[in-house]
């Protein structure tokens, strides 16, 4: 892995003290509830709108949702009754990049589920139509299930999207292709919003690889997945992406916030969403 820097130890954005503190929350939450049948996701700076993902697990399916999130997540009085919902808060310090420090969590659920089996992540702006328990068994022969991109077919085509939308620094971006010319694009690609994974040794050795590689490279993580499977050598099912828009809906982020722009600039992306979201309401 040739990117520049040193890669950061989840364990320096999070204490061990603070680390212990949410696996004793997660395990007293579990033991009344179901240990492998578990879905979290983490939602920090206000990034998304998470009522309609607390609506489908909690109140539709009746399934436990962790989220992690940070003191500035107003809890609304109507998601106190649900019993089945936990809101692990937790301090962050606001130079680190909000999206960077919601990614320990999608990467790295080892950490934070030692006790379970399985564990399924959803970005905080998915909710889910349709339940499909099928998707858990798919793991009883492979480590991960995960969804084709709905629009690209392989890493190149993914790292040209960044760069023409400028998702990521110029100095990451730049890093990245110099990184595609030295290593063959595995030719496939699969979306970070979904995970059903199995919490093993070797899903573990996954989890770590993925996380270096967003550590030296991009923090558009579904550039590095790809490589983190083959050279994991973890067994996936991806599905096709039509499986995904069948099964859950993806809504608009409250606001874009890349680190590397400048206020200014994620102010009018974070208008632009209004904008189309005000579009997707009046259809």
């Amino acid at each position: 892995m040739k990117f520049g820097g040193k890669a950061i130890q989840s364990i320096e954005l999070i204490s061990k003290s603070c680390l212990n503190k949410i696996q004793i929350k997660i395990f007293n939450f579990l033991l009344e509830r179901d240990f492998n049948n578990i879905y979290y996701t983490a939602n920090f700076n206000n990034y998304s709108n998470t009522a309609p993902l607390i609506e489908s697990v909690c109140a539709r399916l009746g399934k436990p949702l962790i989220i992690f999130c940070d003191s500035g997540f107003v809890i609304p009085r109507n998601y106190l009754k649900f019993k089945n919902l936990l809101f692990i808060t937790i301090d962050w310090n606001e130079k680190t990049d909000a999206r960077l420090f919601a990614k320990i969590f999608k990467i790295m659920p080892h950490l934070f589920f030692p006790k379970t089996k399985v564990t399924t992540w959803l970005d905080s702006n998915i909710s889910i139509k349709k339940d499909d328990v099928s998707l858990l068994f798919l793991l009883e022969d492979c480590d991960l299930v995960l969804f084709r991109h709905d629009k690209r077919n392989s890493v190149t085509e993914e790292y040209m999207d960044c760069l023409n939308f400028k998702k990521d620094s110029s100095k990451k971006l730049e890093e990245f292709s110099r990184f595609l010319i030295d290593n063959k694009d595995p030719g496939f690609l699969c979306q970070g919003r979904i995970i059903y994974r199995k919490t093993s040794v070797k899903v573990q050795k996954f989890n770590e690889i993925w996380w270096e590689y967003i550590q030296k490279g991009s923090i558009r993580d579904q550039l590095s997945l790809p490589y983190a499977i083959s050279k994991s050598n973890v067994s996936t099912n991806i599905l096709a992406s039509s499986r995904l828009l069948e099964l859950f809906r993806i809504y608009f982020h409250n606001k874009i916030s890349y680190s590397h722009r400048s206020k200014s600039m994620n102010f009018l992306l974070s208008l632009r969403n209004t904008i189309l979201k005000m579009r997707d309401f009046f259809k």
